[in-house]
């Protein structure tokens, strides 16, 4: 991990609200031929809408960003999401991303463990995720395989770990 990396709750660094919505939307259109740039509009603006809903003063839903001289470096999520209507509302993680050139340095293992801890201090007993193509790094985390499913028509593996 990177000497100096920092932590910190999005909305200690509200400054910093388009850049991480702006890093997850491009995530969330990576693949995706058919957005219209109209859709991608209003989905951008939706995904900061939604942001900014974790600057409540409730422990969940809530983003962090790690930091490194001052500036951006990558996210995490802790979220309430409820994958499907016959499941019920649980906690998630979700948003993970590290800006390319800080990558394979530790710090997505960081804010994942700073997600899990944080978790765990507001009493949450297991967190969910889902993933395209990383649930291998995850397992390696200590997260286990608990199904599949679809996503914006997308396969996902869906990945659990108790706390």
């Amino acid at each position: 991990m990177l000497r100096g990396l920092l932590i910190r709750d999005l909305v200690e660094r509200q400054e910093w609200l388009d850049i991480v919505a702006n890093w997850h939307h491009q995530e969330w259109l990576k693949g995706r031929t058919n957005a219209s740039d109209l859709q991608a509009q209003r989905s951008f603006g939706k995904r900061v809408a939604v942001l900014r809903e974790h600057f409540q003063h409730e422990p969940i839903p809530t983003t962090f960003v790690a930091e490194l001289n001052n500036e951006p470096i990558g996210s995490a999520s802790l979220v309430f999401y409820q994958f499907t209507e016959h499941h019920r509302r649980t906690e998630w993680l979700t948003n993970v991303f590290v800006i390319p050139e800080h990558r394979k340095q530790g710090i997505g293992q960081a804010l994942v463990n700073h997600v899990c801890d944080y978790a765990v201090a507001n009493s949450v007993k297991e967190l969910m995720l889902y993933t395209r193509d990383h649930s291998i790094y995850y397992q390696q985390l200590g997260w286990q395989a608990a199904g599949t499913g679809l996503v914006q028509g997308r396969n996902v593996a869906i990945l659990s770990k108790r706390l």
